[in-house]
């Protein structure tokens, strides 16, 4: 028979161990370990993973697979957050030798590729437990939510926590900087201190008494005042008029008072006592007399003036006269001369009870809420002991709030409070009557401006005499989207185990945040879902609940979103829940999968192409459109499921080279399982310890994990993707197994004498092994000659193609086989190119049993 050429030159179908050796398509292998085979027609070197930290760190935290999470900030993760520009951050837990258990920080530049430098522990979050913790998070609106999985299923006081950056002063207080608080809303005691009633919209002295507390006044007889110009006059009926100076001897015989004159002079025409006599129509200081005052206001003729001085010049038997020093033009009339006798006035005011308002006749009981950052809102607290009657056509007037200000540079998550009303007895809605924003003001509805805070005094800040004429249509409910009378919104509200809570899992979809696998207040329940209103991400009320499979024996183990669907994860179930109603009347349950479950939040991944996730059988990935599709469909099931069972996997995605990552277990695997989306097919790199390492943390540069060592100690680590790196000992040693080929004649022996093999590195002298079995043997036996006839190695040393000849067999006479399986193997550290394998055959007419 002639001499045959066989030439392999795509390798892009990867692995596959399901299939027999023999039966495998001809573009995929047996083996593909190390190799890039994202490109068609190429072979590459895998490159190590690369340190992301400047030496390891110590970092108590035995738990594999979790721990990790990076999110992107606008402020830097150290003491005072300083907005230099856009930060990436990772955090991980850190169980202290004394001490709670903490949340700290790594950080760099968000647009930098350099490495992460660990933060200081400013920022750091106390996770209210010593040991070991497995922290779940959810990220959103520039805040950090971070729960214990831990806290479910055991006895600790935990309950969850969040990070925010506060980046505004409030009342002047420096509140600035990073804050680690609880993730409900915590309503201080007796933040309000006092509601009382008031005749003229003065708090007067009745202040708050500490930093954050807070008073109102209202009144409940509503009256508009009318003013008038009254002439001033003596009790004896004598118009008060202005008069020349008597100390001029010339005065003006037509005015009295130039444009300039501060000083001026008034007598009357018929009293000669002025300093003895009352003066009608100007107020009364409460004295007994009516008289000319500091502070009054007078008018002459069109212009205002108010009075600063007052003497009295006695004539001794002739008129008396009053000089009085006086600002000009408080009314910005403008100054005017005035002629002789001219009259002298006061305002006068009528005060007249004025019906319309909109309120119903009753009495009427007030409570508060507490706001946080959020505009998560407390449930009413407990209403006030005074109760106030309105009567039929009244309404609430001369309104204010005033709160101390002084030293509130606490309850940084706090933006304000709301003050609400309701009919005593009647068990109504909480009507909103103030709406309190410590940065912008007051209002008593939402749809109008906030009137500003003022300053009262040092120590205080005020809003004052407020109409509210009608009841806002703005209620505790309207505006939250719950009930009042919700037992509770909150996961804990105590230091006991009886009131912790916490979750298991954890996803934002649709503007929600949605937890499974709850503790609230102390119950567990792990067949439900939990949901917040929209954008109150961390609020939980008691109704707001789906339960799904319910006493099945599973329970939520992960929660992710794709579009308006939650995937909702049991053990061996996953289920698809359509939210894209705005209303929960309109959710459904759109799909469940048996088999389809998941081990933990960290078994899933987001991709462009879907959700994908590892569990006990393998990897899979949904799309939205189709029911989900299994990736490891070329792998071998039993092997899978025994390398995979009660072990905790990494996952994630690698945007850089569209790429899925999978580590089976992260307790001691060193195998990465790549999937590539373009090509459709696996290989495995091993560019991992076997210490362990946490779950991959997805990024804009590759996958980010850390890497466990002796002693505690962690290494942030990068999985680039990339290949056959230039920096020597970056790369990883490639092996490759080729299917088992018959050369599309099973039935017919065969003899190989040559492969020929086109490859490249870099020019550093890397060496390449070729290895072979037959007929269905592994590829375990060294080729025992190439082109100089000794050595079992070919160097490539060439930055160029250059073909590489390897015998098979005997030098003379070559191999017979039936089938055969090659196994490419290089040098470590090295870069490799392989664009062909070419195999030099001839058909022989023997059948295999003559071998």
């Amino acid at each position: 028979m002639p001499r045959q050429s066989l030439q392999l030159n795509d390798f892009s179908g990867g692995l596959n161990t399901k299939s027999s050796p023999r039966d495998i398509a001809p573009n995929e292998s047996q083996l593909v370990e190390n190799v890039v085979i994202s490109n068609p027609g190429l072979i590459t070197a895998a490159t190590v993973s690369t340190d992301k930290v400047s030496g390891s760190t110590t970092m108590k935290h035995i738990a594999n697979g979790n721990g990790a999470f990076m999110f992107n900030s606008q402020f830097n993760i150290d003491t005072d957050g300083t907005a230099t520009q856009p930060t990436q951050i990772i955090a991980y837990p850190i169980n202290k030798d004394s001490g709670n258990t903490t949340i700290q920080f790594f950080r760099r530049n968000f647009d930098s590729t350099g490495v992460f430098t660990q933060e200081a522990t400013n920022a750091e979050i106390d996770m209210q437990v010593t040991g070991e913790v497995e922290p779940v998070y959810y990220y959103v609106d520039g805040v950090l939510y971070i729960s214990d999985k831990k806290i479910v299923d055991g006895d600790s006081d935990y309950e969850p926590r969040k990070l925010q950056y506060v980046s505004e002063d409030r009342f002047a207080q420096s509140i600035t900087g990073w804050n680690n608080d609880k993730l409900r809303v915590v309503a201080t005691d007796n933040m309000f201190e006092d509601i009382s009633e008031t005749s003229t919209g003065n708090f007067g002295s009745s202040d708050p008494s500490a930093a954050g507390e807070f008073r109102v006044l209202l009144s409940t007889n509503p009256s508009v005042t009318s003013s008038d110009l009254t002439a001033v006059t003596t009790n004896a009926g004598s118009a008060i008029t202005t008069t020349s100076n008597p100390g001029e001897t010339a005065p003006s015989p037509n005015t009295d008072i130039g444009i300039t004159d501060k000083s001026i002079f008034l007598t009357s025409a018929t009293n000669t006592n002025l300093d003895d006599d009352i003066l009608l129509n100007l107020p009364d200081e409460n004295d007994g007399d009516q008289d000319f005052t500091n502070g009054q206001i007078i008018h002459i003729n069109s212009e205002a003036m108010e009075i600063k001085s007052v003497s009295y010049i006695d004539n001794d038997g002739t008129k008396d006269v009053v000089q009085l020093i006086v600002q000009r033009d408080v009314y910005g009339t403008g100054a005017l001369e005035h002629a002789a006798l001219s009259p002298v006035f006061t305002q006068t005011s009528t005060s007249t009870t004025v019906t319309g308002g909109g309120w119903e006749s009753g009495s009427y009981e007030f409570c508060h809420t507490v706001i946080d950052l959020q505009d998560n809102e407390t449930l009413p607290q407990a209403p006030q002991s005074p109760v106030f009657n309105i009567t039929d056509g009244s309404y609430f007037t001369r309104v204010g709030f005033r709160l101390k200000d002084t030293g509130f540079n606490t309850r940084k998550n706090e933006k304000g409070v709301r003050i609400y009303t309701r009919k005593k007895g009647g068990n109504g809605r909480w009507i909103m009557f103030l709406d309190v924003d410590y940065r912008r003001g007051v209002r008593s509805n939402l749809f109008e401006d906030y009137e500003e805070f003022t300053v009262a005094d040092t120590n205080y800040m005020e809003v004052k005499n407020l109409d509210i004429v009608n009841p806002s249509l703005d209620t505790f409910e309207s505006i939250n989207g719950y009930t009042q009378e919700e037992e509770s919104i909150v996961l804990a509200t105590g230091t006991t185990d009886a009131t912790a809570g916490g979750f298991k899992a954890a996803a934002v979809c649709a503007r929600r945040a949605w937890i499974a696998n709850v503790k609230k207040n102390g119950k567990v329940f792990d067949d439900r879902i939990y949901y917040t209103p929209v954008n109150r991400f961390a609020t939980f009320p008691d109704s707001f609940y789906l339960d799904i499979g319910i006493s099945d024996g599973d329970s939520f183990t992960a929660l992710h979103s794709l579009g308006n669907r939650l995937l909702a994860f049991k053990q061996k179930k996953l289920y698809v829940i359509n939210v894209s109603s705005t209303s929960d009347a309109g959710w459904y349950l759109e799909a469940e999968y048996d088999g389809m479950g998941c081990r933990q939040q960290e078994s899933i991944s987001k991709t462009p192409y879907g959700i994908a996730w590892v569990n006990d059988d393998g990897v899979y990935i949904f799309d939205g459109q189709s029911m989900p599709k299994e990736l490891t469909i070329k792998l071998d099931d039993a092997t899978w499921r025994a390398n995979q069972t009660g072990k905790n996997p990494a996952i994630g995605y690698n945007n850089k080279y569209k790429q899925l990552c999978v580590v089976q277990d992260t307790a001691a695997d060193t195998d990465v399982f790549v999937f590539d989306f373009q090509t459709n097919s696996w290989s495995i790199t091993k560019p991992i310890g076997s210490a362990g390492i946490s779950n991959f943390l997805e990024s804009f540069d590759g996958l980010y994990y850390l890497e466990y060592g002796g002693s505690h100690a962690k290494t942030l680590k990068l999985l680039t993707g990339d290949s056959n790196s230039s920096t020597t000992g970056d790369n990883l040693a490639i092996k490759l197994q080729t299917k088992d080929m018959d050369f599309g004649n099973p039935g017919l022996v065969k003899r190989i004498k040559k492969v020929y093999i086109t490859a490249k590195d870099d020019g550093s002298g890397n060496t390449l092994t070729l290895r072979f079995g037959k007929d269905g043997a592994s590829p375990d036996t060294t080729v025992a000659f190439n082109s100089s006839g000794a050595q079992a190695a070919e160097s490539i040393a060439s930055s160029n193609y250059k073909i590489l000849s390897f015998g098979i067999g005997s030098a003379t006479g070559g191999l017979n086989c039936e089938s055969i399986a090659l196994e490419l193997v290089d040098a470590d550290d090295e870069a490799i190119t392989i664009n062909d394998i070419n195999i030099d055959f001839r058909l022989t007419n023997k059948r295999p049993d003559n071998l």
